[in-house]
């Protein structure tokens, strides 16, 4: 399925590709139910016309490798390669493919709104990833002890969490990082620009909330900055924290994966 092999039909692994996809949508109850019902595919959109057309949307050549400012980190939004002697695809790896199943969902969608010239879908996000932390407090804390802090005209911090000999006082940020500052040799001036424009925000809102949270709170407050994205080169988000944060040993930038781990 990921590989297109030399004596494999086109046509043979798109049809065993559309009936896996459609097999990951069923329920793990699903996974029990006859084979019959996994194959029965006709009237999805999986077709092997769209699956072909997903596949060439996402492709590059050997030309767009050997130019991009990405290098190889292009196979991330573009994981499948037309070869250049037979114009044939196949995938880098599974995992960049699985990788892009997922957050094309999220790029997609932003990028067509981005062309309309509208945030509207990018603050939507923003409502969905807070709906998100909402449902985790939930999940793990008593709702005596989280709070959603009000938006007033002062930008301020989106929630409180009492949890007895602290409080936490979290900012959320949803939005991603360039796939450029990712690399292993990160585009350092994107990276300034996203710091600039999210943490350096969020760390001044938090900062608005603490000085009127300190005046009534009982506990020592530690500010979080919670962020959507994930950081595989965590050396840049330590370089941008000293540059913004300076020496406030009490505001922590985390992640939303981090945070889950924390309350639970």
């Amino acid at each position: 399925y990921a590989v297109w092999g030399e004596n494999s039909s086109g046509d043979a692994l798109l049809e065993e590709g559309k009936t896996k996809i459609y097999r990951s949508k069923l329920t793990e109850d699903g996974w029990s139910a006859p084979e019959e019902l996994y194959s029965n595919v006709n009237s999805a959109v999986l077709t092997v016309e769209n699956l072909s057309n997903f596949i060439k949307y996402y492709s590059c050549t050997y030309q767009n490798l050997r130019t991009s400012s990405l290098k190889k980190q292009l196979l991330y939004s573009k994981p499948f390669i037309k070869t250049q002697r037979t114009g044939e695809y196949f995938a880098s790896s599974i995992f960049p493919v699985a990788m892009l199943v997922g957050n094309g969902l999220y790029w997609l969608v932003r990028n067509y709104y981005c062309k309309q010239g509208t945030q509207v879908f990018v603050n939507t996000f923003g409502c969905l990833f807070e709906d998100y932390i909402k449902d985790i407090a939930s999940k793990y804390c008593k709702p005596s002890e989280w709070t959603t802090l009000s938006t007033g005209s002062r930008k301020s911090a989106d929630f409180t969490f009492d949890l007895g000999s602290l409080t936490l006082l979290v900012e959320s940020k949803s939005a991603l990082i360039c796939l450029d500052v990712k690399q292993q040799i990160p585009n350092l001036h994107n990276a300034d620009i996203f710091f600039e424009r999210t943490i350096s925000k969020a760390y001044k809102q938090l900062n608005s909330s603490y000085v009127r949270l300190s005046v009534s709170s009982k506990n020592p407050i530690i500010k979080i900055i919670l962020l959507y994205d994930q950081f595989s080169n965590s050396a840049i988000v330590e370089e941008a924290a000293h540059k913004i944060l300076g020496s406030d040993s009490s505001c922590f930038i985390m992640t939303i994966r981090e945070f889950e781990i924390l309350l639970y």
